[in-house]
């Protein structure tokens, strides 16, 4: 490499004694664009070595990749703590229903799984808001329960009680507003430790006009991106549409389980509403997601747009429905026997952590359905269809079997967490069996037990019989 210098310097001479030798303007620009050919050309070139290379991508990506992963993983942790805890309220899980269903649409729409995850911009805070909530409501619940204790001892009125009943009030008014502060601060996790601080920050933040503009701007931006009224209603729409759906074939299932009745008539509505449930099962999920991207209530009826969508992309669509179907099947396990209010909330995160992923993975499947590309073959969309065939009747099973191990009854199969979502535990005890019912499995069981129990005292009795 020694002589290219060389070489370069003699070129960019001749091209400047041309340069001024040529004084015709239509030889200037073909000069000029030699001449910038030539001088973007290095005077030495550097050789990088293999191990510059990986000691670079290690110091630089990976340090980086490594100093973000604790902030990501907290971040996934905290949405879907907050995730759960609004899916175990009544009302507040269709918000949690379209919080699941709107980054559907964003991957439908991009194909990009990074944008379904909309939320994790104020997971964090929300993450740090609802942990300081569950430490400062620690010492308030240890005074509520010492008085409490010394009430039923001392009675209500005693002075003891009342000084105590002071302190708690005194404590509830400074957590609160310890509370206030750290949400006024931006949730930083290091004012929770530091409540002086956390309270003159806040305080500057309300007293100044800079603070007030702070302030403002993060709540527009926050309600912008929850936007719960917007993600009501795609709750709402979603878990109308499903139902609509579901209720003809799951209600024909039904018939057969309901108490009281036997017959073949009820028999054979069973049985149809078993294959009815069979290309529900297929269609669906999709329908869902066409409804989200087309934001209209009626486009859950537009069987033909989901039909042209599988017939693009059939491999993908058979995957990814089978892996909801897939995690689906853990959730069933709840059902039977339903669990105290209380232990609600370690289920719910269950269901959300096995439901979020495979719902954009079948947003995926559908953006790759509805690219300008030309429609599978024939023969291999009839294929993979009738291979779909066997694990749908599968899935339909297993919902025509859940009135029967189900502890919620006959509203065990209306409770399909594939389509609608998390059911809170206010509307199960409304449809779960009383208390001396149990399942029809479980009546069996319980009879074959009682039966066995009678022979084998029986049979100890019969040697005695003998011996006398």
């Amino acid at each position: 490499m020694s002589g290219f210098p060389v070489f370069h310097n003699a070129i960019c001479f001749s091209l400047k004694t041309l340069d001024s030798h040529f004084r015709y303007p239509q030889c200037r620009p073909a000069t000029a664009r030699i001449r910038a050919g030539i001088m973007i050309l290095p005077a030495e070139v550097s050789v990088v070595s293999s191990t510059s290379f990986f000691s670079a991508f290690a110091s630089g990506r990976l340090l980086t990749l490594a100093r973000k992963l604790p902030g990501r993983f907290f971040a996934v942790l905290s949405l879907l703590a907050v995730l759960s805890v609004l899916a175990a309220i009544p009302v507040l899980n269709l918000l949690t229903l379209g919080m699941l269903i709107d980054p559907q649409r964003r991957v439908a729409l991009s194909g990009r799984f990074r944008d379904g995850f909309p939320l994790l911009r104020i997971a964090p805070q929300a993450g740090w808001m609802l942990l300081a909530t569950l430490l400062l409501s620690l010492p308030i619940r240890l005074q509520a329960a010492r008085v409490h204790n010394a009430a039923v001892i001392l009675g209500n009125k005693h002075p003891s009680v009342n000084q105590m009943l002071g302190v708690l009030t005194v404590l509830q008014i400074i957590c609160g507003v310890h509370l206030l502060c750290f949400l006024l601060n931006g949730c930083r996790p290091l004012l929770l430790l530091r409540p002086l601080r956390n309270l003159l920050s806040g305080l500057r933040q309300l007293a100044t006009r800079s603070g007030r503009a702070t302030l403002s701007s993060n709540l527009d931006n926050t309600l912008q991106l929850i936007a719960p009224v917007r993600h009501v209603m795609i709750g709402v729409r979603a878990f109308s549409g499903g139902l609509m759906w579901l209720f003809l074939p799951t209600t024909m299932m039904v018939a057969c389980s309901a108490p009281n009745i036997s017959g073949p008539a009820f028999a054979i509505i069973s049985a149809l509403g078993f294959l009815l449930m069979i290309p529900v099962a297929a269609w669906l999920p999709y329908l869902q997601i066409h409804q989200a991207v087309e934001g209209r209530f009626a486009a859950i009826f537009e069987v033909g747009k989901v039909r042209e969508t599988i017939r693009r992309a059939p491999f993908s669509w058979m995957l990814t429905t089978l892996l909801l179907y897939l995690l689906t099947i853990p959730l069933y396990l709840g059902q039977i026997r339903l669990p105290a209010e209380d232990s609600l909330l370690l289920l719910t995160p269950v269901s959300i952590l096995l439901i979020y992923p495979a719902r954009l993975l079948t947003s995926w499947a559908w953006y790759r359905g509805n690219r300008p590309e030309k429609s599978a073959a024939r023969w291999w969309h009839r294929l993979l269809r009738l291979g779909m065939l066997p694990p749908l009747t599968i899935c339909s099973g297993l919902i025509f079997l859940t009135p029967y191990i189900s502890q919620a009854g006959r509203f065990a199969p209306y409770e399909n967490q594939a389509y609608l979502g998390p059911v809170p535990q206010l509307f199960r005890d409304s449809f779960a069996l009383p208390p001396g019912r149990v399942p029809i499995l479980q009546q069996h069981s319980d009879d074959n037990s009682e039966v066995q129990g009678s022979d084998d005292q029986e049979g100890q009795k019969q040697p005695r019989k003998g011996s006398k």
